[in-house]
Order: structure tokens, then C-alpha cells, then sequence
């Protein structure tokens, strides 16, 4: 027997664990009917059972793997009518340019001034949104995992938990229509056409190609959205990917981020809890400051634009834009812009701080 071969085993064992521990939480959210259960229970569950002193494991490639189906995903949900829909939308675009900068740059000065990040981890604990491109960017730039993780998973955690609380009980106030508010059921679904499937995979391996060929950061999800988001808005394809999709991806995910809690002291995760509670309501306030600004500007309902500029992830903020019908298409141009912006200036403003320190 090779000498690598118990330690694979026990990595495998190790897995099985992790996993097993991250459905009792998901199945545990699910029959209690709480919000997103497979990525919060999955995280909820990992992440009590790291800070009890078991050490969850899962693999980076698995986790960087569902970066490709939420790329398609988040591709098939764009549609010919966002060409003419899109233009209607430059105030609010030019706000979450600005309000990205923003908050990023009163974040990386609360943390560097008040919790004692270095520049670097300051930087990659500030960005409001692509939490899991920022998490995998951070780790791979030498930022501290633990202080960097924390606040993202806080703010993540915070924005699914009371964005739609807040926007339910302003009710009129925000344009949601309180009477029509339900529960997301699970959605009907059909196999496309072998065509639109042939032209998906086409477009799929090409973005791919295009994003590693071009070095675009994360280009398992950048490349596939890429290449679906160009069949869609073309009409050359019209998928329809419903978002029990994303329960793998939810699943992984929320399983990943509770795995990084493993061998942190309650204190620790406490202080850090705290600053980034903090970080948070700074940017919690920029955002209402600017949906109160557009809601002047624009006949765009207060509750679609502050959810297009919450500080959550893609899948999550579709989904409770879905639940709370406020505009989804509207919500999801903007997150994948202000992913685009993030994907994009975060390595250049990364390395000009980093050169800056050195």
C-alpha cells in the first residue's frame, strides 16, 4: 500500500463527513421553511460544527466547478428585451459604479483604521458583492483568509436574512405589492430544444476559451455567462434554467465558506463579527442613501433598486427579487454589472495597493 493511500482515504472520509453535516443543515432549514436552506443550513451546519473543533474539507476544484453553473445560469436569464429595456436604466448604472467605489473605499478605510487589516485583506473584506470571486481572488493574493472571510460571510448572511424583512414592512413605501408577495414555488420546466442546447454548448466552450485565452479572472463563470448572455440577448437560444439549479451551487458554496471557520476562536470570529457589522451598516447606508436618490430621479420602485444594489450575491438577490416581485431582470443587469466592474478592477486596484505597501 502506498503511503499517499490512507491519506487519501481519510480526505475522502473527510468529505463524506462535511457533507453529511452540511445536509442535516440544509434539510434542517428546509423543513422549518427558512430562507435559501441549502446555503444557509449547509453554512449554518459547517460552520457550528468547525467552531466545535471538526475540521470540514472541501475540495477548492469542486467549489470553483459550480462557478460554471451559475455562469449559466445568471447568462440564460438575460433576454432580447433587455436590449431595449437596458437603456432606460443610465442613472441607476452610473449609481452602481459609483456605489461600488464607494462603499469599498469607506470600507477599506473602517478596516484598515479600526480592526487593523493590512491593505491587502482590507481591500477583499470591503468589495459589496461576488463574494465567492472575491473569496478565491483574496485567497490566491496572500489576503488573510479568516479576516477577509468573515466579514463577507456576515454581510451575506445579514442581506438574505433582513433585506426582505426591512422591504416587507415598509411596504407602499418601497412599490412592492404586499398582496402578491409569495412564497417561491418550485418551478416548471422543460427540456429546451436540441438546438438551443447544441448552440449553448458551442457558446459555452467558446466564452471558455475566450476568458482563459484572454486571462479574465474566474473564467469557469465569466466565460459560460459570457458566451449564454450573447445567445439570449441575440435570440439565437431561449433557455429556460430554473433555480433549483442553483441548489447544488447553494449547497457547495454555503458548505465552502462554513469549512474556513475551522480552527477559529469564538472570540476572534466575535471581534470580526462586529467589525464587519459596522462595515456593513456603512454600506447599508450608502445604498438607501442612493436608492433614495434614484427613487427622485427614476419611476424605478424603491424596492427593485435597493435590491439591485444590496450588497448580496447574484443567485440570492434573484431570488428574493422573484419572491417579492420587484423586477428580477431589473436586479439581475445590475449584479452582473456590478460583477463585471468587480471582475475586472479589483486585480488592477489590488495590485496598485499592494504596490503601494511594498
Amino acid at each position: 500500500m502506498s503511503p499517499s493511500h490512507p491519506t487519501r482515504l481519510n480526505t475522502a472520509l473527510n468529505l463524506l463527513l462535511t457533507l453529511a453535516i452540511a445536509a442535516v443543515g440544509a434539510l434542517v432549514f428546509n423543513a422549518l421553511s427558512w430562507p435559501l436552506p441549502w446555503m444557509l443550513g449547509s453554512l449554518t451546519a459547517t460552520l457550528v460544527g468547525s467552531l466545535l473543533g471538526f475540521t470540514p474539507h472541501i475540495p477548492i476544484r469542486l467549489f470553483t466547478a459550480m462557478l460554471l453553473i451559475l455562469g449559466i445560469y445568471a447568462g440564460a436569464a438575460l433576454d432580447p428585451s433587455l436590449v431595449f429595456t437596458v437603456w432606460h436604466w443610465p442613472l441607476s448604472l452610473i449609481g452602481m459604479v459609483l456605489l461600488v467605489i464607494a462603499t469599498t473605499a469607506v470600507n477599506h478605510w473602517y478596516f484598515r483604521r479600526f480592526a487593523g487589516f493590512d491593505s491587502t485583506t482590507a481591500l477583499y473584506a470591503s468589495v459589496p458583492g461576488a463574494q465567492s470571486l472575491v473569496l478565491i481572488m483574496g485567497a490566491r493574493s496572500g489576503a488573510d483568509e479568516k479576516q477577509m472571510l468573515i466579514p463577507q460571510i456576515t454581510r451575506v448572511l445579514a442581506v438574505i436574512y433582513f433585506v426582505p424583512l426591512i422591504l416587507v414592512s415598509l411596504g407602499d413605501l418601497t412599490g412592492l405589492d404586499i398582496n402578491r408577495i409569495r412564497s417561491v414555488s418550485a418551478e416548471a420546466w422543460a427540456l429546451p430544444a436540441w438546438q438551443s442546447v447544441v448552440w449553448a454548448l458551442a457558446a459555452i466552450a467558446l466564452g471558455l476559451w475566450i476568458a482563459r485565452r484572454l486571462r479574465w479572472p474566474q473564467p469557469l463563470m465569466l466565460g459560460p455567462l459570457t458566451g449564454v448572455a450573447v445567445l439570449q440577448i441575440t435570440g439565437l437560444t431561449d433557455l429556460s434554467i430554473p433555480g433549483q439549479a442553483l441548489v447544488p451551487v447553494q449547497f457547495v458554496l454555503g458548505t465552502y465558506l462554513g469549512t474556513k471557520f475551522a480552527k477559529i476562536r469564538w472570540r476572534t470570529a466575535v471581534i470580526l463579527s462586529g467589525h464587519s457589522l459596522v462595515a456593513l451598516l456603512l454600506t447599508v447606508t450608502l445604498v438607501a442613501l442612493m436608492t433614495a436618490l434614484l427613487t427622485l430621479l427614476t419611476d424605478i420602485p424603491a424596492a427593485a433598486i435597493f435590491l439591485a444594489f444590496a450588497p448580496g450575491g447574484l443567485p440570492e438577490m434573484v431570488l428574493i427579487a422573484a419572491t417579492l416581485n420587484a423586477d428580477p431582470a431589473f436586479v439581475v443587469v445590475h449584479h452582473v454589472v456590478r460583477f463585471l466592474i468587480i471582475a475586472i478592477a479589483l486585480p488592477w486596484v489590488a495590485e496598485q495597493l499592494g504596490g503601494r505597501s511594498r
